[in-house]
């Protein structure tokens, strides 16, 4: 088995072994949406990650969406218009696609199922290639990988995924990857930790603070209940950036 099928078998694994988490569309694709934008959405199967919540702001910014349209292996596949909810057919792969007289469109963004990336932006795809060639003829496409729980795609090693891309000089690498981060749910946890103690820290003091004049305890109690707000920032900062 060569290097590139053995990381994918094993990135496989990895995907189907972990569970699922939500991901937030982020400001860096918000951010890129203007009305009148193609963006090439795909719909998940095998795992992949859905990428309906992008499809969804794209669409409430005023983008058109396409969806992949593949004939055979042989030939590159093709971006067709499709309208939300539209009724899709059958496709070669277990592909759920627009039929062949949609609307063929230039994507302007590309959002890009797959197995697995790394730090320098290499992809292993599925192993058709289909991404590979869509990247060559719409150079100009932002590329844009997410992943949601790491259904969508493993971040594999750079070493191995970087040999396995070098010897397909073809392969196309991408703009972005989207992932959630163990930050948010974590500093979330945390935030509301500090909310309960010093909730408890609070009211182990109510008797004494019950016999100040109540000057003394509406200050108390005005400064105690927005003290407490000023670790948010760091906190929040940290589990957007990871600074």
């Amino acid at each position: 088995m060569s290097d590139k099928a053995a990381l994918r078998t094993a990135l496989r694994a990895a995907r189907a072994a972990a569970a699922p988490v939500a991901i937030r569309v982020p400001d860096a694709f918000l951010a890129r949406l203007s009305p009148g934008l193609t963006v090439a959405s795909y719909v998940p199967m095998a795992g992949e990650a859905d990428p309906s919540p992008f499809a969804r702001a794209a669409v409430e910014a005023g983008c058109v969406i396409a969806l992949p349209h593949v004939v055979r292996r042989d030939q590159p596949m093709r971006f067709l218009a499709w309208e939300t909810e539209a009724a899709l057919i059958a496709g070669p792969f277990g592909l759920h696609q627009p039929p062949a007289d949609a609307a063929a469109l230039a994507p302007d963004i590309i959002l890009t199922p797959l197995v697995g990336f790394d730090r320098q932006g290499n992809r292993i795809g599925q192993g058709a290639g289909y991404y590979d060639r869509a990247f060559l003829a719409h150079p100009d496409a932002w590329r844009d990988r997410h992943r949601a729980g790491d259904p969508g795609g493993r971040r594999a090693d750079a070493r191995r995924l970087g040999r396995a891309a070098s010897r397909h000089r073809h392969r196309q690498g991408l703009d972005h990857a989207m992932t959630p981060s163990w930050r948010k749910p974590a500093g979330m946890l945390g935030i509301l930790l500090l909310i309960t103690l010093w909730c408890v820290a609070i009211v182990s003091l109510s008797t004494i603070v019950g016999s100040w004049h109540w000057l003394g305890q509406l200050a108390f109690y005005l400064v105690t209940g927005l003290i407490w707000i000023a670790p948010l920032k760091p906190v929040l900062r940290w589990m957007e950036t990871g600074r």
